[in-house]
């Protein structure tokens, strides 16, 4: 604007006084309209990655893009969009309802050019960022640094931060990509070290770069991910000596790695051909599985974190193991934790590859099949489910991370399970971690049908005071499922391996719990359905199966009370690092919605219900990890309980989010799910007189890898300065507590 201003002043000799003082009001006018200024805040991105539109739309294109956590300069709004500045200086536009607005540090506000600053560290606060030549996105590039990197500063320019390279050189970086810090003793320089034993270095951030020398210089020679676990060899200035998975030396930046005590399953070992009873888990991402003990070989597969593969036998560094398609395969032994095999996982022979729908005339040993009891939960981030167990078969599910699928049958590094609908298929033993129990079970011979062998059953029913008990016998073990269904109101028990034949009959008995069992058979699949008298909301079951599992107990009985003896798991969103959103006046999400989650537990608990916290203090859980608690409590219902939050700060009322899952949940699963929602909403309206912004699906991880019927509330908008105060105050806490007690109430007198 300034030019501008001295091309007016310019011609002022040539132009009357009256028309220049117009045309600056029309270029102020013109220039500012519809835009308002917020150079005194910043957006933090609150998703994982956002993108950048050149326009306040998504009709926009796609400029550039901002990882979560990162600090945007605001330049203005324009309705529920923000425009902000980006790293190369250029004005984009992000939506408000994936930043957070605060007040900019004055690390960020421009500052006069300073030639020194001592006793500061840079920390990047987004993914890579440039290191320049100079100060301004004019000047060439000269290096790189990532999250979480702490750069010790040299001065400032403007926005610009001069920074001291890992090599170091000196070079700046964007002011409002990084966070100063006063600097700690660890980012000082330090003295060559020519060796350091008994350490290793673990990798803290995302993929890191491990060069030829201590110095970003130096060529890129390797990378590690997050987790990795390096051993250190020695040091030089900020820069560690590790040594790669190949067994070469290599340099990774000091701030990017922790360092720790090695443990012995690190130390190098001597070469061993053969090793049993052990499995080999992977600490960390992806790694790669090799033809031969070293990176010279070529990758003949993969193995995802947490994955547990049999140890066949170690070479010096490298454990070799048996992947899930049975072939043998090398893995780096700083990668996995040597663990005793359990008898489920102890090696078994290869399963040969074999064509979609044909039968191995053979039948050779490779092929048996062994019957499971239990559950696998899924332990990468998704898994595909597939009609029959190989890579070649057609995928009929997918499955994320913390799923929980009921086990049938293994075979060649494949489990069998069950899907929620009902449906039958098979996930690699690799991608998920089981809880089973085969102590006992004899073999099932297999061709190309998994089923175990199938059995007669028998059923009998008696009437024990107010309770029914069921007893069912098998000739083989059995594997069940039991659930309620409505229309008409019925606990119904499946159990799988029914031998065909004559089907047990219905039962009419005199009790006032249940009226009928009746009884058929489908696809191999006895099932007793019972009807109940006085409804799903008022009636209980519980299972039992035997030691040798084949015989099933199961105990009906009726409650007064629809809240008792009913898991309900309760998530205060966010915790400990993790404040989620900051209202006007400082009020912090994570404490608003810990006290609403305490109180609303306390009344539920007084009605008669199990309640399980995902956390009870301030404390950060992750997200997958809330799914895991209430999967594992075998939960009726998880709610999770947050404050919502937006850059319009007029934005104010309820709402309340679902996921339906349609690929793995039968319409009644879905319905309940979307029951259990509305009935949150509508008592969180009556309770607390709010506004009405209604139910939404959305893909959130703990919606996603919940088992169970399952929502999350929004309660109010903190952003808000009326529903801040609000949300402060405890009465209003309190009435938000009830009104979601209320709802489970009203949820439950139905499922």
């Amino acid at each position: 604007m300034s030019n501008r201003r001295l091309a007016y002043n310019k011609g002022a000799d040539r132009m009357p006084k009256r028309l220049v003082l117009v045309a600056v009001f029309l270029f102020l006018v013109i220039g500012l309209a519809g835009r308002s200024v917020e150079a005194s805040q910043m957006a933090v991105v609150t998703n994982p990655t956002v993108n950048l539109r050149g326009g306040a739309g998504t009709n926009h294109p796609v400029v550039g893009q901002a990882g979560q956590g990162a600090r945007l300069p605001v330049l203005g709004k324009s309705g529920d969009w923000v425009q902000v500045r980006q790293a190369n200086g250029q004005a984009a536009w992000v939506a408000g309802w994936l930043v957070r607005l605060e007040a900019a540090p004055a690390s960020v506000a421009p500052t006069q050019p300073a030639t020194a600053t001592g006793g500061q560290v840079a920390v990047v606060t987004t993914g890579a960022v440039n290191l320049r030549g100079g100060a301004g996105t004019n000047h060439p590039v000269v290096g790189q640094a990532g999250q979480g990197a702490c750069l010790p500063v040299l001065g400032k320019s403007g926005d610009w931060v001069q920074v001291r390279q890992a090599n170091g050189q000196a070079a700046w970086v964007a002011g409002w990509l990084v966070r100063l810090e006063a600097a700690p003793a660890s980012v000082a320089p330090t003295q060559p070290a020519t060796a350091t034993g008994g350490q290793v270095a673990v990798v803290t951030t995302g993929a890191v770069n491990l060069r030829g020398g201590a110095g970003t210089n130096h060529p890129v020679v390797g990378q590690a991910g997050q987790g990795a676990r390096l051993p250190v060899l020695g040091k030089s200035g900020d820069w560690v000596q590790v040594r790669q998975a190949n067994g070469q030396a290599a340099w990774v930046a000091g701030w990017l790695v922790r360092l720790e005590a090695a443990p012995a399953s690190v130390a190098p070992t001597q070469p061993a051909t053969a090793t049993g009873g052990q499995v080999a888990v992977v600490t960390t991402g992806a790694v790669n599985l090799r033809g031969g003990a070293g990176t010279n070989h070529p990758v003949v597969g993969q193995a995802g974190q947490g994955a547990r593969l049999p140890v066949l036998g170690k070479s010096g560094d490298w454990v070799q193991v048996r992947q899930a398609n049975g072939q043998a395969a090398w893995v780096a032994g700083w990668l996995v934790r040597l663990e005793a095999a359990p008898a489920s996982v102890a090696p078994t022979q290869p399963t040969p590859v074999t064509a979609p729908g044909s039968v191995n005339p053979t039948d050779p040993p490779d092929r048996t099949v062994r019957a499971l009891v239990g559950n696998a939960v899924v332990d990468v981030e998704a898994v595909d489910v597939r009609s029959q167990p190989g890579r070649q078969y057609t995928a009929i599910a997918q499955a994320t991370r913390g799923f929980r699928l009921p086990l049938v049958a293994e075979r060649g590094g494949w489990y069998q399970i069950r899907l929620p609908n009902g449906n039958l298929g098979w996930v690699e033993s690799a991608t998920v971690r089981v809880d089973i129990d085969t102590a006992g079970l004899p073999p099932v011979n297999g061709g190309s049908d998994a089923d175990p062998d199938r059995g007669e059953i028998s059923f009998d029913a008696r009437v024990s005071g107010d309770r029914v008990i069921i007893t069912v016998s098998s000739t083989t073990p059995i594997e069940y499922s039991a659930f309620r269904l409505p229309n008409p109101d019925r606990i119904v028990i499946d159990v799988d391996g029914f031998a065909g034949g004559q089907v047990p009959a219905t039962q009419t008995l005199q009790s006032p719990v249940v009226s009928t069992i009746r009884t058929g058979e489908a696809d191999g699949r006895f099932r007793l359905a019972c009807d109940v008298k006085q409804g799903l909301a008022h009636t209980r079951y519980k299972t039992d199966l035997s030691g040798d599992r084949r015989t099933l107990t199961v105990e009906i009985f009726a409650v007064a009370n629809v809240m008792q003896g009913r898991v309900i798991v309760l998530d205060a969103g966010h915790g400990g690092r993790d404040p989620g959103a900051t209202g006007p006046t400082g009020v912090r999400e994570k404490d608003v919605v810990l006290a609403i989650t305490l109180e609303a537990a306390q009344l539920l608990r007084q009605q008669g219900a199990e309640v399980i916290l995902t956390r009870q203090s301030d404390v950060f859980v992750e997200l997958l990890q809330r799914a895991e608690i209430a999967n594992q409590a075998g939960a009726d219902v998880f709610v999770s309980i947050h404050a919502n939050a937006n850059v319009d700060h007029s934005k104010h009322g309820t709402s309340t989010y679902w996921w339906p899952y349609p690929d793995v949940m039968t319409p009644g699963q879905i319905a309940a799910r979307e029951r259990l929602a509305g009935a949150l909403q509508t008592a969180l309206l009556a309770g607390l007189g709010r506004n009405d912004l209604g139910l939404f699906q959305a893909r959130f991880a703990v919606l996603r890898a919940t088992n169970m019927p399952s929502a999350l509330v929004e309660v109010a908008f903190i952003s808000n300065p009326v529903e801040e105060r609000l949300l402060a105050d405890p009465a209003f806490q309190n009435r938000a507590a009830a009104a979601i007690a209320a709802g489970l109430q009203d949820y439950f007198q139905e499922y």
